[in-house]
């Protein structure tokens, strides 16, 4: 099959490759049009030990707009959001919700050693929150602020919607996403 052709296959069944179609230039609206459009369609299959779990668009958009009102309610503007919470759906609900508001993000290896982690983190010379996907995970991080992806989720942590700041407006030159690669 070639690029244009808008059908492949992925694990044996049918994806229309237009679902990835997005709205030029702004991630907000590309992700409200699509939570729009498909609000009942399948989004996300989670494998866990205890079986999985299937969301849709509409389950995925809440959890999100429940930790991104978090985030805006809870950390400064000028705060990197660093994911330590691996291949999990905490760690992709935390990059988007972190996306909408307007928060720069840093996605890390939690495979890494804390010593190699920190020393990526104290690059940066600014203000980060640290997300981890358990308790278990926040252990060792001294002297920064690390926050429990599972205790967030909706329906653990309360947040007042009345309270919300607006999302967070940054220039076109501020980057969003911060990436170190293995040579760094």
């Amino acid at each position: 099959m070639s690029f244009e052709d808008p059908l492949y296959r992925v694990r044996g069944e049918a994806f229309d490759v237009n679902r990835l179609a997005h709205l030029p230039g702004d991630f907000r609206k590309s992700y409200q049009e699509s939570i729009r459009q498909w609000s009942a369609s399948p989004f996300l299959k989670v494998y866990e030990s205890g079986g999985t779990t299937e969301w849709t668009f509409a389950d995925f958009a809440a959890e999100v707009g429940h930790l991104e009102s978090w985030l805006l309610s809870n950390l400064k503007p000028s705060t990197v959001v660093i994911s330590l919470a691996g291949n999990t759906s905490g760690h992709l609900i935390l990059v988007t919700a972190s996306l909408l508001a307007g928060f720069r993000v840093l996605p890390m290896n939690p495979d890494d050693t804390l010593e190699r982690s920190t020393a990526k983190i104290q690059q940066l010379g600014e203000p980060c929150a640290l997300f981890v996907n358990g308790p278990n995970d926040s252990t060792g991080w001294n002297g920064f602020v690390v926050f429990d992806l599972n205790g967030l989720r909706r329906g653990r942590s309360e947040v007042n919607k009345s309270l919300v700041p607006e999302r967070i407006d940054r220039g076109l030159l501020d980057p969003m996403i911060y990436v170190f690669t293995s040579g760094s």
